[in-house]
């Protein structure tokens, strides 16, 4: 039996801060992370052998920074019946898989960003999404490895993690799906734990128990063609993706951050005006100013600037610095092919979606010709598209 472990840090008993997971200032709480980290990853080994595994290949996905990006493991601690990846960018090993695998297990997940009671819960980068969907559908990191594993015929027979993160996979893999929770979210950055050494007893029980039987969860299927779409928190997130092949801007979304006010009568008119002077000007071929506007009106300055974006009808958008103020904090820049974005506004959250309609290819799509099966993991896999994962 061939068992594939995926693994992230942000699920491990004992680890609810940053600070445990970041490698790039190899803080002492990284190094205590690590410990954890690999010693869970040792408990789902040992259960795997003890229900028949045969060869345990183990993936670390945890972008820890640095030269510590998806080599987050402590090598020679780790359980010597094992094999482990350490890779460049998150799911560029796929040999494994292609081989064929029995069965996933997943041990240190996280939620989805924006669970209430995920312990450090994020979707790919904490700082730069807020929200993935495939064919409609919001998944986190679970759902993004679930699929890569679910184009093989891998399927995900274990989760451990939080309680977040245990009930989001049942809900989108099946209650069939083994899962142990090791902590319970009290807050995004604190839970109540197990202690590392009942921790890891329960994770070697549950691998065990959930290669018993490796048909009670089919492979995650996202739906053929799939349909990605990706909100980001800010709009210069945008210049990324803009020319990459397969995405397109979907949507641009303000959401206020600050307290109500007459802002919602003020905004809409602002930005009425503003809309319709920076139409004009672009159609004659002129730079546009955005509005000069008072403290508390970033929310209108974002709407603008979304609606300029959104509509593709300008060159660049130049705005009046001296005339900005230090609450409003936003500066405009331009991108490779000219097109504006916002570099950040304090007071009002823009987020933009990007939709990916690369094709899936299915197993009968497949020839001899071209490797269809890699270029389709790469269309599916979100995380190809950014570089910084979480």
């Amino acid at each position: 039996m061939k068992v594939f472990i995926v693994s992230d840090m942000e699920g491990v008993a004992g680890i609810v801060k940053w600070q445990q997971t970041d490698g790039k200032e190899e803080k002492r709480a990284y190094h205590e992370g690590r410990e954890l980290y690999t010693e869970e990853i040792n408990a789902a080994v040992r259960g795997a052998k003890a229900a028949g595994a045969t060869e345990i290949v183990v993936m670390d996905c945890h972008g820890a920074g640095e030269e510590w990006t998806f080599n987050s493991l402590i090598p020679d601690k780790l359980d010597p019946d094992c094999e482990f990846v350490v890779q460049n960018d998150w799911t560029e090993y796929t040999e494994f898989l292609e081989q064929g695998v029995d069965a996933a297990l997943f041990v240190g997940m996280h939620a989805k960003a924006g669970t209430p009671d995920g312990v450090m819960s994020h979707t790919v980068s904490g700082q730069a999404w807020r929200n993935l969907e495939f064919n409609g559908l919001s998944v986190g990191e679970t759902g993004i490895n679930a699929a890569l594993c679910g184009h093989w015929d891998c399927p995900v027979l274990l989760v451990t993690g939080d309680v977040a993160v245990c009930r989001e996979a049942k809900a989108l893999l099946g209650s069939d799906l083994t899962t142990v929770a090791v902590k319970k979210g009290l807050g995004r950055f604190s839970a109540r734990q197990f202690p590392p050494l009942r921790a890891r007893p329960m994770i070697e029980d549950g691998a065990q128990k959930a290669l018993q039987d490796l048909r009670a969860v089919p492979p995650y299927d996202p739906g053929r063609p799939c349909e990605i779409k990706i909100e980001f928190t800010t709009v210069d997130r945008l210049v990324e993706y803009r020319n990459r092949r397969g995405t397109e801007p979907a949507a641009c979304v303000a959401v206020p951050a600050g307290p109500p006010g007459d802002r919602e009568h003020r905004v809409p008119r602002v930005r009425e005006r503003a809309l319709d002077r920076d139409l004009a000007s672009a159609q004659e071929g002129g730079p546009v100013a955005l509005p000069r506007l008072a403290d508390g009106d970033s929310d209108a300055v974002a709407l603008v600037a979304a609606d300029l974006l959104r509509v593709g009808a300008v060159e660049h958008v130049v705005r009046e610095r001296e005339h900005v103020s230090r609450s409003v904090g936003a500066r405009a820049v331009r991108d490779r092919v000219g097109r504006c974005v916002l570099d950040h506004v304090d007071r009002a959250r823009i987020a933009l979606t990007i939709v990916s309609r690369r094709r899936i290819h299915s197993r009968e799509d497949e020839d001899a010709g071209g490797d269809h099966r890699r270029q389709s993991q790469r269309a599916l896999h979100p995380a190809l598209l950014d570089r910084s994962t979480g």
